[in-house]
């Protein structure tokens, strides 16, 4: 349960910022992220696997 209450809080949040060594490398709404083709939507894919 804990990990459907992450995803649903990123998908209304209003900007997330993902960090590498300490650096805010994307940000943008969950939408725009995904959109981004980057780091943020890698660990999305990543995370949603488990689910499937």
């Amino acid at each position: 349960m804990k990990k459907e209450k992450e995803i649903t809080l990123r998908q209304t949040a209003d900007k997330i910022y993902m960090l590498d060594n300490g650096r805010i490398i994307e940000e943008g709404t969950h939408d725009e992220l995904l959109e981004l083709n980057g780091k943020y939507k890698e660990m999305r894919k990543a995370q949603a696997s488990k689910y499937v």
